[in-house]
């Protein structure tokens, strides 16, 4: 629906218009229930509603008495307002209602974040940061380690060749042949 047909619906209520009829005195012009019920059904029929641009809207009623006219636009108008100011309570309350959910959604989703989180430092205890130490000392701290075990392969490895060439006999092997007495 669209602004206009808002409005028209908040403004030509049956309760709306005998309030109006009854303020502005059209009531007086009817004498039974029938002829009121047709003084508010032509009500219905000669307001009108219309704009809606930039939330203004311009509100018309035609009668013989140009006073009878204004006054009834004027009880209209007021009427909508009283509505709007007395809807305003319940939009309040509403509004409060609204927040305490979305404050309990967010509590809700902030839970959930921090057991994400708990859950990621349990799976990735051995890659977070110690307490006083920092990335860049923790990787400083690996790149030594790294380096002190490429040390260790090399030394495994000249000792591999050392043993492997005296295998082949190329150089003389001491101490494993028996020593003859002098």
């Amino acid at each position: 629906l669209s602004e206009v047909d808002l409005v028209s619906k908040a403004l030509l209520t049956r309760p709306n218009l005998e309030a109006v009829a009854r303020e502005t005195d059209l009531d007086l012009r009817a004498q039974t229930p029938q002829e009121m019920e047709q003084l508010i059904t032509g009500l219905q029929k000669r307001v009108a509603v219309a704009g809606g641009r930039d939330q203004i809207f311009n509100i018309s009623y035609a009668d013989p008495d140009r006073i009878k006219a204004r006054d009834v636009v004027s009880a209209l108008l007021n009427a909508f307002m009283e509505s709007s100011l007395g809807a305003q309570g319940d939009d309040a309350d509403m509004t409060e209602r609204a927040l305490a959910l979305e404050i309990e959604d967010h509590e809700r989703r902030l839970e959930q974040a921090e057991e994400a989180l708990a859950d990621f430092k349990t799976r990735n205890l051995g890659y977070m940061p110690d307490d006083g130490t920092d990335y860049y000392t923790r990787l400083q701290t690996a790149l030594a380690e790294v380096e002190e075990a490429e040390r260790q392969i090399r030394l495994v490895r000249q000792k591999r060749d050392v043993i492997a060439r005296q295998l082949e006999g190329e150089e003389p092997v001491f101490g494993l042949m028996p020593s003859t007495p002098a």
